[in-house]
């Protein structure tokens, strides 16, 4: 397993999907107003994360890879936040429409004595991009003509992965896909990506769709009960992995992703599981979308792979 993770290294993914900024506010509550009774908090601090496609994106480059990541930016006042996510292994390639808003997911924490909670949440940005120009199809159409070890596509249903678009993405594309995408409504959009080598998918989502009669593998991600891969019909399980606390879930998806894209999953699939499921583990410990270390990984590695 230690060398396979060292062959990370070695690997050229590309990543097309949606972007997400998330915009934490940490503020102390000072009392409530006199007019009204609404609360009133003076503001502490205030930061950026990436989440989305990019938190796949940016576990790939951590953990040793090369990356090529296209994604939509709208042009507002997050544009240059968006445009300056930088690596030295990463290729970023922004792609703009005209239309598009990006989408913002801010978080208002306010601290009270000992306790700190979220107090409002404010989302913004278009989801309603029926189909790409054929300015950015080109562009795709470069990057698909492109030799990578897998292209990963990332639909978080905000726009840029549209029927059209993933059509076209799926007919042009010569590298093996592995696709993961968001339930919306209670409904999942995966007929978009039969085909695709690997369709990876929560417990809830398999049951939406587990009756389809899918041309792809399948992969489960299933949380304190492992995750599966479904593959030529023969199905592989591991466990999860323990770790001493639990602090945030949040990411732990894109993690498992981020390690499963680099794996041999058709050839070594238990193997594969394992270790996405190593990483997914001790995204879990860190606050928000925090990439795990990679030296720790490495040591979880080596110590769970004399234990198993």
């Amino acid at each position: 397993m230690e060398k396979t993770v060292d062959s990370f290294k070695n690997k050229n993914i590309l990543v097309i999907g949606d972007s997400i900024l998330d915009v934490t506010i940490d503020s102390k509550a000072i009392g409530l107003s006199l007019e009204s009774p609404t609360l009133k908090a003076k503001q502490q601090d205030k930061h950026y994360s990436f989440g989305g496609a990019y938190n796949v994106v940016k576990n790939i480059v951590s953990l040793g890879a090369k990356c090529t990541f296209m994604t939509l930016v709208g042009n507002d006042e997050y544009r240059s936040i968006l445009e300056g996510f930088e690596h030295p292994r990463l290729n970023f390639i922004p792609l703009y429409e005209q239309e598009y808003k990006n989408v913002i997911k801010q978080r208002f924490w306010v601290e009270r004595g000992d306790h700190k909670y979220k107090f409002f949440q404010l989302n913004q940005g278009d989801k309603l991009i029926k189909d790409i120009s054929n300015e950015n199809k080109n562009k795709i159409l470069q990057c698909l003509n492109k030799k990578f070890d897998k292209a990963l596509l990332v639909d978080y249903r905000n726009g840029l992965l549209s029927g059209n678009t993933v059509n076209f993405i799926m007919k042009n594309c010569n590298t093996p896909i592995i696709a993961s995408s968001q339930m919306s409504d209670n409904k999942t959009n995966y007929d978009l990506y039969d085909g695709a080598e690997l369709i990876c998918m929560n417990s809830k989502e398999f049951e939406a769709v587990k009756n389809y009669d899918f041309k792809s593998n399948w992969c489960i991600t299933k949380g304190s009960e492992g995750s599966s891969h479904v593959l030529d019909k023969n199905t592989y399980t591991s466990p999860t992995i323990h770790v001493p606390f639990e602090t945030d879930t949040c990411g732990a998806g894109d993690c498992f992703l981020s390690v499963l894209c680099l794996t041999d999953y058709m050839k070594n699939p238990n193997e594969s599981l394992y270790l996405s499921n190593i990483y997914a583990a001790l995204s879990i410990t860190k606050i928000g979308t925090e990439t795990p270390d990679f030296h720790e990984y490495l040591q979880y590695v080596k110590q769970n792979s004399r234990n198993k």
